[in-house]
């Protein structure tokens, strides 16, 4: 989170280096504001991965948590909640699609039934 703030910050001073760039008719500092704004675009973006890849190994973890104890209420209910929140950050808007919630329900089912096997 602080990473994509750090790039939001960077892109507003991008901004402000481009307006000030072409007021004063120096290329240089409009050079170095379209400079910062790339930069700061690749930051909000490896940024955006590393909480996916972070959301997606916890809720795997969830997931083989309850496949050693299957008939665990409580282990049912966090791998669903880590389920919905992965699902929601992989999503522009920060919705959760019907389809969504079908995939979640399915990967919980395949995780009691590995340990049944």
């Amino acid at each position: 989170m602080l990473g994509i703030l750090s790039g939001l910050f960077l892109l507003m001073l991008s901004f402000y280096l481009l307006y000030q760039g072409s007021v004063m008719g120096n290329n240089w500092i409009r050079l170095l504001g379209v400079v910062l704004s790339l930069g700061s675009g690749i930051l909000i973006a490896v940024s955006r991965l590393r909480l996916n890849v972070e959301g997606i190994n916890i809720y795997k973890e969830a997931l083989r948590n309850l496949s050693k104890k299957p008939h665990d209420e409580k282990l049912k209910e966090i791998a669903y909640h880590y389920g919905v929140n992965y699902y929601k950050n992989k999503r522009d808007n920060r919705t959760l699609l019907p389809m969504d919630k079908e995939i979640i329900n399915r990967d919980i089912t395949m995780a009691i039934q590995k340990r049944k096997k």
